[in-house]
Order: C-alpha cells, then sequence, then structure tokens
C-alpha cells in the first residue's frame, strides 16, 4: 500500500470518526435538554458548556486556517515572528476572560449584537450585525482555503485545490447542521488533541528533514531577521495584532459565543483562561515549520502552500496524522462561525424584523443560513491568495464595536443615541478606502491604525455634538448597568 494511500485511509477515517460524534452529540443533547429542537439548545447548546467544551471550543476558534496554514506562510516570508499572530490571540482571550466574561454573563445574550440593540436601538443592531456576518465572512474564506490547500498538497492524485475546499465545505457544514453548538464541542475535544499531537509530530519530522536545527538555521536567507522575535514582521505589525486581537475577542460573535453557552460564570472564565495559555506557543511551532519550508523549498511559487509543502515530505502514516490535525483546525472555527453567523441572522435580523418570528423553527432556519452561508463564502474563497491579509482586515472592524462597548460598559454617560451607528459606519469606510484607495493604503503598515484614529474621533465627535443620550432600553442591561457602577 503506497504512503499517499496510507494518508487517504487516515484522512477519510477522520472524517467519517468527526460525523459520528455530531450525531452522538445530537443524541445526547436531545437525551438530556427537554426541547432539544429550540434554537437556543441549537445555537448555543442549552447554556450548558462546562470549562472543557468552552476551553476547546475558544482554542478551535483561535487555531483555524490563519492559527496554521497561514502563520506558517508568514514564518516562510518573515521568520518566528509570524508566531505572535496566535500569541496575540491568546493574550486577547486571557484579557477577554478577566475584563468581559463577567459582564457579559450578566446581560444574558445570545448574540453580541444585542447589545448595541438594547444601547442604541433597532437600527444600530441590524448595522452591527451586518459588520459581525463580514467579520464572519472573511475568516470562512479562509478555512477553505487552508483545507483545500492541505487536502490538495498532500493529497494531489486524490484532490486538486478546488475538490479540497469543496469537500472541506461539506464536512465543516455538516457538523455543524447535525448538532449545532453541542456537535461542535464535543468534535472539538478530538480536534484540539489532534491538533497539539500533531503539530509537535510536524515539528519533530520537519527539524529532522532538514537535518536537524543547526542546518535549518544555516539554511534561512536572513538568520537575523527570521530568528528575531519582532523584526522579521516589524513592531509595526506586532503592535497591530496585540491591538488587532485585544479588539477582537471580546466583541466578535464567533469567539463569545461560548461565553453565552456556557453553564455558569466559573466555566466560561475558567475555559477562556485555559483557553488563551493553550494558544499561547502555538503559533511559534507553526511558524518554525514555516521557516523550514523556506530552506526545503526556497523558491515557493504560492507560499500559503509552505505549511503543505512540508508535511507531504512525511511518511504517508505521519503524513496522515498531521494533515488530519491541520485539517481539525479548519472544522473547529468552521462550524462555530456557521452557528454564529445563524445566530446573529436569526437573533438580530429576522426577529427584529418579522412580526411573527415566535412561530419560526430556529433549527430548520439556522440550517438554512447555514447552506448559505457556506455556498456564498465558498465561492469567494477562489478568489483570495493571502490569508492574513484578508482576515485582519476583515477582523479590523471589530475597533468601532470594541469602542462602543468599553464606552457602554464603562462610561455610559459619554454614549449618545447615534454614537454607535456613526462609528461603526466610519469603520466600514475605512476598510472601503482601504481595499480601493491605494494612497490611503499607503499611509499606514496595518489598517488597524486607521480604524484606531477614524473610528475614536468619530466616537468622540458624536458625544461632544449629540445631545440625545444613548436609551439604554431592556431592564436586563440597566441591571447589568447599575451593578458595574
Amino acid at each position: 500500500m503506497s504512503s499517499n494511500t496510507i494518508a487517504l485511509l487516515v484522512v477519510v477515517f477522520y472524517m467519517v470518526a468527526l460525523i459520528s460524534f455530531s450525531f452522538y452529540a445530537k443524541y445526547a443533547q436531545a437525551k438530556k435538554s427537554k426541547n432539544s429542537d429550540s434554537g437556543e439548545s441549537f445555537l448555543l447548546a442549552n447554556r450548558s458548556f462546562g470549562t472543557v467544551l468552552v476551553m476547546v471550543t475558544i482554542v478551535g476558534v483561535a487555531l483555524g486556517a490563519n492559527g496554521t496554514v497561514g502563520i506558517a506562510q508568514n514564518g516562510y516570508g518573515f521568520g518566528i515572528s509570524a508566531g505572535w499572530y496566535d500569541g496575540a490571540f491568546a493574550i486577547g482571550i486571557i484579557i477577554t476572560a478577566f475584563l468581559f466574561v463577567k459582564k457579559l454573563r450578566s446581560l444574558n445574550l445570545s448574540t453580541i449584537s444585542q447589545i448595541y440593540g438594547d444601547y442604541y436601538g433597532e437600527k444600530t443592531r441590524l448595522v452591527s450585525s451586518i459588520g459581525q456576518l463580514f467579520m464572519n465572512f472573511c475568516i470562512m474564506i479562509a478555512q477553505y482555503i487552508a483545507g483545500g490547500a492541505i487536502l490538495s498538497s498532500l493529497l494531489p492524485q486524490y484532490f486538486t485545490l478546488s475538490s479540497g475546499m469543496l469537500l472541506s465545505a461539506i464536512i465543516f457544514l455538516a457538523i455543524a447542521s447535525i448538532g449545532g453548538m453541542m456537535s461542535t464541542g464535543v468534535t472539538n475535544i478530538v480536534n484540539i488533541g489532534l491538533l497539539y499531537v500533531s503539530v509537535i509530530i510536524a515539528v519533530i519530522y520537519t527539524i529532522k528533514g532538514v537535518g536537524g536545527i543547526g542546518p535549518l538555521m544555516a539554511g534561512l536567507p536572513d538568520r537575523e531577521m527570521f530568528l528575531h522575535p519582532i523584526d522579521g514582521l516589524g513592531f509595526g505589525v506586532f503592535l497591530s495584532y496585540l491591538i488587532l486581537f485585544f479588539v477582537h475577542v471580546p466583541t466578535a460573535q464567533s469567539t463569545v459565543q461560548m461565553i453565552f453557552a456556557a453553564k455558569d460564570e466559573k466555566a466560561a472564565l475558567r475555559g477562556y483562561l485555559i483557553g488563551g495559555l493553550m494558544v499561547l506557543p502555538f503559533g511559534f511551532a507553526t511558524a518554525l515549520i514555516g521557516m523550514a519550508g523556506r530552506v526545503m523549498f526556497p523558491a515557493l511559487e504560492n507560499t500559503a502552500m509552505a505549511l503543505p509543502a512540508v508535511i507531504v515530505t512525511f511518511p504517508g502514516a505521519v503524513a496522515g496524522i498531521v494533515l488530519a490535525g491541520m485539517w481539525a483546525a479548519d472544522v473547529s472555527t468552521a462550524t462555530s462561525l456557521i452557528l454564529g453567523n445563524s445566530a446573529l441572522f436569526i437573533n438580530d435580523i429576522y426577529k427584529p424584523l418579522k412580526k411573527d418570528a415566535t412561530q419560526i423553527n430556529e433549527v430548520k432556519l439556522s440550517k438554512v443560513i447555514g447552506v448559505i452561508f457556506t455556498v456564498l463564502t465558498l465561492f469567494c474563497a477562489f478568489f483570495v491568495k493571502f490569508l492574513l491579509q484578508f482576515i485582519t482586515m476583515g477582523l479590523s472592524l471589530c475597533v468601532a464595536y470594541f469602542i462602543i462597548l468599553i464606552a457602554s460598559l464603562y462610561f455610559p454617560k459619554l454614549c449618545k443615541r447615534n454614537s454607535a451607528i456613526l462609528t461603526l459606519i466610519a469603520s466600514f469606510i475605512v476598510v472601503a478606502l482601504w481595499m480601493t484607495v491605494p494612497t490611503f493604503k499607503g499611509m499606514f503598515s496595518h489598517v488597524i491604525y486607521p480604524q484606531l484614529i477614524i473610528c475614536s474621533l468619530t466616537f468622540a465627535l458624536v458625544s461632544v455634538l449629540d445631545n440625545t443620550p444613548a436609551p439604554f432600553r431592556k431592564e436586563a442591561t440597566l441591571t447589568a448597568e447599575n451593578q458595574m457602577s
């Protein structure tokens, strides 16, 4: 039996196992819940996640395509400093645990956009949800690219990039649709375990493949830059990662849904703290693999293939295990994104706009939205080449959300009726300018910096010029605000 056939069998076995675990999760949830067909049961696992499920799910969201293939791509070009993408994500998770878990739990929410609706009105809630959907859209595209790249590189006789992306999309959607959030949590226990085993194996075989640490260091084109903890990316990009995830983790639906799904505050807090610590070292390991790829394949045409190109040099069974582990990272992120988008659309767009929304079958609607989201993002995935640039552009919208969230929870007197909606619109304009005006893009090293400047100025100006206070409508919100003051 050829090594490629062995690798294929390992991957197929793993895919079948994930689907089986999804059905088990659905059965377990139905047995435990009196109303397993409710939207809260499907999208939030009946708010029953313990520490372990919270931990593996937030780790899974963090270590998707960007935390594996994307970092290896940057490691190929810039060295070990590429690992700060995951390092900054980890710091963002830990800060969120201390600053936001208690506050968000006290509001009894299903989506993060509900805060903006409760504080500023339904128009703001709608605009907020559109921005959240766009962010998830950007991140989801990267999962297909990474999944397709891994499958097509290791198993070229079985998969093209396109067919690998298509198969990845089918598995992502199946897991999310079978058992909802509980399915995602249970499969993440398997995914994260395999992911960590696979990256340890990958590092060992990678170093062995280049002849050891000495030959790896000697083969780098610029040893000093590649080994420096910051200089490869540059301080500006390093700082942008810290800012990006400081604002992203507490404000994006995909990264806070586990707080809402947790059974209590302690489970959410512990899950995020342990999860953050688990994410912290991971990126530096994948950056090292990318560096080895630079030594082994110095003229790689598509640098996004750096990680798969290294994996393909491993023995068949080893390559299959590592492939399945890296591919599992995409599964973990993608299933959370699919469910997060369904929750956003149903709770923050469909229900507010449709008067008889109480009559809908939320589970069926969630699955329909999941299919639409998957098809649209898969189509767009064929046109994106550089993972982290595209993802960070979408994530930069979180700057506006963070400014609004901090002001609303800590400085409510600064919040005016139009503060949120105008700040959000300003962030959309920044992204549009960044995408279409080269002169504007050339003024900054990263999109996060114009977002910080323009969104902060917008919020400050509205706070001074608008004389109408934010409505702060919901009783739960008002109660939480009183508890915090």
